[in-house]
C-alpha cells in the first residue's frame, strides 16, 4: 500500500513539474479527455476500463495539431476466469486522430482463500491508438503492457485491442 502511494506521488511530482515548465514557455491550455473502453487482451479475454488523458493544448498552431499529455489507464483484464487489475502513467503525443506512448504500469491480482493474497508486479507499457478527426467516432487501438519477471501469472506480454464506445470531446481549462 505505501509502494502505491509512493509511486502515485513520484509521477504526480514529475509529471507536475514537467507540465509548469512547458507551461511556463509556451503558454498552452490544459485540456481533459475522458474515455471508456471495452477490447480484447489476446490468450486471456475481454478487457474493459476507463482513461483520462490530461495534455496541454499549444497556442500556436501546427498542420497537425500535436499535444503532449499524460495519460492514465485502468483496466480489468479477465484472465482463466480471474481478474487481473492494470494501472499505467503514460507519456503521449495526441491529437484529434491518434495517440501514441510509453509508459509504465502495475498489474495486480487477489487470489486464494477468501481472496487475502495479492500478487503484483510492475512493467512497462505501449499504446497506439487511432480515429478520425470527429470525436463522436471510437478510437480502435492497440496496448501492451510487459510485467517483470515477478509477475507468475502469465509469463507472456498482455496485448490489448480495444476500442473507446466513449470519448468525450475535451475539456478545456484556460
Amino acid at each position: 500500500m505505501k509502494t502505491n502511494i509512493l509511486l502515485t506521488v513520484l509521477l504526480t511530482f514529475f509529471g507536475a513539474n514537467g507540465f509548469a515548465q512547458i507551461f511556463e514557455y509556451t503558454k498552452p491550455t490544459l485540456y481533459f479527455t475522458p474515455t471508456i473502453t471495452l477490447g480484447y487482451t489476446f490468450r486471456c479475454g475481454w478487457n474493459y476500463g476507463f482513461d483520462m488523458t490530461v495534455g496541454l493544448k499549444r497556442i500556436m498552431p501546427t498542420k497537425p495539431e500535436i499535444n503532449s499529455a499524460i495519460n492514465t489507464q485502468f483496466y480489468i483484464i479477465n484472465y482463466q476466469g480471474e481478474q487481473h487489475k492494470l494501472i499505467t502513467f503514460n507519456i503521449v503525443a495526441d491529437s484529434k486522430m491518434s495517440q501514441f506512448g510509453i509508459g509504465i504500469g502495475r498489474i495486480w491480482k487477489r487470489w486464494g482463500y477468501k481472496k487475502i493474497n495479492k500478487d503484483a508486479a510492475l512493467g512497462y507499457s505501449v499504446l497506439f491508438n487511432l480515429s478520425s478527426n470527429n470525436y463522436s467516432y471510437p478510437y480502435l487501438a492497440a496496448k501492451a503492457f510487459v510485467p517483470s519477471a515477478k509477475w507468475t501469472w502469465s509469463s507472456l506480454p498482455y496485448y490489448f485491442s480495444y476500442y473507446t464506445f466513449w470519448r468525450r470531446t475535451p475539456f478545456v481549462v484556460h
